[in-house]
């Protein structure tokens, strides 16, 4: 790191992607150490954060403690010592950058992709406390869920909810849709029985030798009233936008077919055009792309 960038970290302040640690009186224990990098691995936003080691509070430098013999701090030891103590191993880049008067140890550390802890089986994550300010926090498990689900990491539409019945008049519904709306990638799934439709569409899984319905199964092909009995907090928005004006607005809490027919409301006979393109991912395949704009989540 260049002695302008930590300048400008200093002057920025704690965030939630940088922290200040002094060793005015005494060096970190290495436990601490492991600790603040489990902190900050742990953050809501992605990116670059930064553990500053030998700083005030109030972005003074007082200059980080030699760690190691011969007065100097090593830089890979300092790595390895966070990848030992955390599991999984957190990946950390360290250097010792020359302040004005005296070194900082810098330490970079990625947002993690999972929940990071220590080795000691400690979990804590970089948040803004009662007063407002960024610090380190219990990492409870409901917040675990909470930060993975943020970030898309947890695919809550793959969570199979049960044995439960598909309608066959949603399987010749979403025949009806491939046919309309042709993609080379789509066509060989008119070909398919019902079950295996539902096994394409990411649906269905199986399990302990039986089918066991998904999220997107259910709301896709379940029978009209398994939304409201098993999903009872579900809701499916359509919204579109003309500039700033708002053209569609409509909410359901039943099954997909209600979106298909807001739809054609609001597009004739092509539902799946440039508005429904506008409402959702246009990369998708047709058929799941109503699964991609519900909301769907459990009870309380």
């Amino acid at each position: 790191m260049a002695p302008a960038r930590l300048r400008a970290l200093l002057e920025g302040g704690e965030t939630l992607a940088v922290e200040f640690k002094s060793e005015a009186t005494v060096p970190r224990p290495d436990r601490e150490l492991a600790e603040n990098a489990v902190c900050l691995a742990n953050r809501s936003d992605e990116g670059h954060g930064w553990l500053l080691i030998g700083v005030e509070d109030a972005g003074r430098v007082s200059g980080a403690r030699p760690r190691h013999a011969a007065g100097r701090t090593d830089s890979l030891r300092v790595q390895a010592l966070i990848a030992n103590r955390t599991l999984p191993s957190l990946p950390t880049r360290a250097e010792v950058v020359p302040g004005d008067e005296q070194d900082v140890l810098v330490i970079e550390v990625l947002s993690a992709r999972q929940p990071v802890g220590t080795a000691d089986g400690r979990y804590m994550r970089r948040a803004r406390g009662g007063d407002g300010q960024p610090g380190c926090l219990p990492f409870y498990f409901r917040a675990m869920q909470g930060l993975q689900g943020d970030h898309g990491w947890l695919d809550y539409s793959r969570l199979p909810l049960g044995h439960l019945g598909m309608d066959p008049l949603e399987f010749d519904r979403c025949r009806r849709v491939i046919r309309e709306n042709r993609h080379r990638r789509n066509e060989a799934w008119l070909g398919l029985d019902n079950l295996e439709l539902a096994r394409a569409l990411g649906a269905v899984k199986r399990s302990n030798g039986a089918t066991a319905v998904r999220v997107p199964g259910l709301l896709l092909l379940g029978h009209a009233d398994a939304p409201a009995a098993v999903l009872p907090a579900h809701e499916v928005a359509f919204q579109v936008l003309s500039g700033m004006d708002m053209e569609l607005n409509d909410f359901f809490a039943g099954r997909c077919s209600a979106f298909w027919r807001s739809g054609k409301r609001a597009f004739g006979s092509a539902p799946m055009g440039a508005g429904f393109r506008r409402a959702c991912a246009a990369s998708a395949p047709p058929i799941i792309r109503c699964a991609l704009c519900a909301r769907a989540s459990p009870m309380p």
